[in-house]
């Protein structure tokens, strides 16, 4: 019994190690960066990113109210099982589905494709139009820095603890202080994309 103690306490002082450390560096305002200016290398490995507005650069009242109220200013943690870019390829340029990008679009304003998955059991993974898409993806450019490190083991573990401790405006699973703002926005989206009509109209504001 005193050997699985041990065995328990050494893992979780190795565990708390590596999140201090990956904290640390994830956090650190030097490494953030525009998406065109991130490491190559480190693009390429499994790791972590972080999401915060650049200076000068504002959300829609309704959130940027919001975010000015939080201790941390950064709008998302997530994390990458395959590669950073993979990952960031969904997040930021919507090359596949993106939890982040589907939540940033809502946030701006945008509406997916009215009745586009119409019979489908989810409506959880909703589209915009191209030209939406589009606008989306150079707001992104144009307004936000990325922090990346790269890692490879108990990335549930971490994440967790990241997101619980820093509560990323636009996170929900995890997240204690995650917005009712933001799934009453992405209700909107599902609904409109499952064919629920409503008077809905975009907002940037």
């Amino acid at each position: 019994m005193r050997g699985e103690f041990i065995l328990k306490e050494t893992k979780y002082l190795l565990n708390k190690g590596v999140q201090s450390r990956i904290e640390k560096l994830l956090i650190d305002p030097s490494n953030f960066k525009e998406i065109s200016q991130l490491d190559n290398k480190i693009l390429s490995e499994p790791g972590f990113y972080c999401i915060r507005l650049r200076e000068q650069s504002k959300l829609p009242t309704r959130y940027q109210t919001i975010l000015e109220s939080r201790v941390y200013k950064y709008i998302y943690i997530g994390k990458a099982e395959k590669t950073i870019k993979q990952r960031l390829e969904q997040e930021l340029e919507h090359k596949s589905p993106g939890t982040f990008f589907r939540s940033i679009g809502c946030v701006l304003g945008y509406l997916p494709i009215k009745g586009h998955l119409i019979g489908k059991a989810s409506k959880d993974n909703f589209k915009f139009s191209k030209s939406d898409t589009e606008e989306i993806i150079n707001w992104l450019k144009e307004n936000i820095e990325v922090n990346i490190v790269a890692y490879d083991d108990n990335f549930d573990l971490i994440e967790g603890i990241l997101i619980e401790k820093y509560n990323p405006l636009l996170n929900i699973n995890k997240n204690p202080l995650k917005l009712k703002e933001l799934a009453e926005d992405r209700k909107k989206c599902k609904d409109i994309a499952g064919g629920v009509s409503g008077p809905y109209k975009k907002k940037f504001n």
